[in-house]
């Protein structure tokens, strides 16, 4: 059997348990009435994070967008990466009209005169005129073309070749009269002695050279003297001094004949052991009908 004090020991102390769980209850419901009495936040009042200027649209009249909000630690992240390179490509969006004007000096006075204009050397030749056609009329009727071979000589045209040795031997205009240089006999032997060589008193004395006279119909107002001609001959016929003419026969161009032929060997030197200088004398083969 229990006591009796145990029993009433028991009582009170579920007494006092259900009464605390009373008022816990009661607490409950007074807390619960007074949160709901309070205004509950919308969810619009949540304040935004505020973006920097430069990443919001700048365009004039755009319209409203709704906004998401994302964690802050995201949009910190692609506002660092993003911004460069929207500054960038706002750079590269100004104008040229934005951009400054480099300003240039004015240009100095020897710039600004035109250039001098130097003429050309095909400015000054003056065009060169077409070749006037001959006039038919002009020309004359019926005239004879001359071959150019069959043109006559001028002689005083120094553009033509001069004549020959044998042409002006056969023209009796070449026929010349000087008696300048026709020495007397005392001084042929006087000039002789200059054209001796060792061994020799005086030149050897070879026959006689004949010069021809071409002109056989035609006599000169002078008959010609006999010349004399000198020259030094070596062993083989070769001259060592000379030919020349130490006498003249009165004609210059009868001189020259006498020299050409005995250069061209046509007249004989006596034959020689060694080197020898001979007076020749010159007769020129005048007809008798002339004397």
């Amino acid at each position: 059997m229990r006591h009796p004090t145990a029993y009433r020991y028991n009582i009170g102390a579920k007494s006092s348990s259900f009464g605390a769980v009373v008022l816990l209850t009661v607490g409950s419901v007074v807390l619960h009435g007074l949160v709901l009495a309070l205004p509950m936040p919308s969810h619009q009042s949540v304040q935004e994070p505020e973006l920097p200027p430069s990443s919001l649209p700048q365009a004039d009249g755009a319209a409203d967008v709704n906004v998401t909000i994302l964690p802050s630690g995201t949009l910190k992240s692609r506002l660092k990466t993003e911004e460069p390179t929207e500054t960038a490509s706002e750079e590269n969006d100004l104008g040229e009209s934005d951009r400054p004007v480099q300003s240039t000096p004015p240009p100095s006075p020897e710039e600004t005169q035109p250039p001098e204009i130097v003429p050309s050397i095909d400015d000054t030749i003056p065009e060169e005129l077409p070749p006037e056609e001959p006039d038919p009329a002009m020309e004359p009727v019926d005239s004879e073309i001359v071959p150019p071979d069959e043109l006559p000589v001028d002689p005083g045209n120094s553009e033509l070749s001069p004549p020959t040795l044998e042409e002006q031997l056969q023209d009796l205009t070449a026929y010349d009269y000087n008696e300048s240089g026709i020495l007397k006999e005392g001084e042929v032997g006087t000039q002789l002695l200059g054209w001796t060589v060792p061994g020799q008193i005086l030149p050897s004395k070879a026959d006689s050279l004949e010069v021809p006279y071409l002109l056989v119909e035609q006599c000169l107002d002078i008959a010609p003297e006999p010349g004399v001609l000198v020259a030094v001959v070596n062993q083989d016929g070769s001259f060592q001094r000379g030919p020349e003419i130490l006498t003249s026969t009165g004609y210059a161009i009868l001189d020259d004949q006498a020299k050409a032929i005995a250069e061209s060997g046509e007249y004989h030197f006596p034959e020689r052991t060694e080197t020898q200088a001979y007076s020749v004398p010159v007769e020129v083969l005048y007809p008798a009908s002339c004397l």
